[in-house]
């Protein structure tokens, strides 16, 4: 099992995020608030264990807080439910997500593959790469978005597969992955994962590794590298009509 310290690091971020104190982490229920501006375009709904956090706008606060006290964690990580509660305005959803957390007692480097990290000299490689891997799953990555460690896995003189971090609040590495979609299902994501994985520990962060739980492929590079689930999320943002 996992050391204390690291997750009470995790515990003390996510009540911080969601404005509640760390031991409600550990309630029983569903604990329902206001996001703070009145037209916030976004909903949250956060489940750890058998505690069930929503953050909603305060414009649809009143409206909906009943409506979602009556509802079980599976209809509240359901995102048909939440079109329903807003009459079928067009949503953009992003889950439910698989959220898992690792640290050097529970994290197994898998190193089968080699893998080696990007220097400044390879920016034309990672964008042909993103180029490869396609718009969607270079945006999911989140490879793209900052200045951060990268890994990568060559073959024939190509970058086939990248995995990098992101610090979240110099505490937690969150990590993305991205593999050619000729080349996956070969344990190449696996490789990049562990080797960025083996990077972030060694800064002393703890390991965060979030996909969709309906991707599977990916799930399983976390649980081979020893992530352990922490939660299940669900964001909405609601468009203006």
């Amino acid at each position: 099992m996992p050391s204390v310290e690291p997750f009470q690091r995790v515990d003390q971020y996510w009540s911080n995020q969601l404005s509640i104190p760390p031991e409600a982490l550990q309630s029983h229920g569903v604990l329902i608030g206001p996001l703070p501006e009145l037209d916030t375009p976004f909903c949250f709904v956060f489940n750890h264990h058998h505690c069930t956090c929503v953050r909603v706008p305060l414009l649809h606060y009143q409206r909906l807080a009943p409506l979602i006290q009556e509802q079980d964690t599976e209809a509240l990580l359901d995102p048909a439910w939440w079109q329903l509660c807003f009459e079928n305005a067009l949503i953009d959803t992003v889950g439910a997500a698989y959220l898992g957390y690792a640290n050097a007692s529970t994290f197994h480097p898998l190193a089968r593959h080699t893998t080696s990290l990007l220097t400044p000299n390879d920016a034309e490689t990672l964008a042909a790469f993103a180029t490869a891997v396609g718009p969607i799953a270079w945006e999911h990555s989140g490879l793209g978005e900052e200045s951060q460690p990268i890994a990568g896995h060559w073959e024939a003189e190509m970058l086939v597969a990248a995995a990098g971090y992101r610090l979240w609040d110099n505490t937690i590495a969150h990590i993305g992955v991205a593999t050619q979609p000729a080349f996956r299902g070969r344990g190449y994501g696996t490789a990049v994962v562990s080797a960025i994985g083996a990077h972030a520990l060694a800064q002393g962060y703890v390991l965060q590794y979030r996909t969709l739980l309906s991707n599977t492929s990916s799930i399983a590079i976390a649980h081979a590298l020893g992530f352990q689930a922490y939660a299940t999320t669900l964001f909405l943002h609601l468009n203006a009509q």
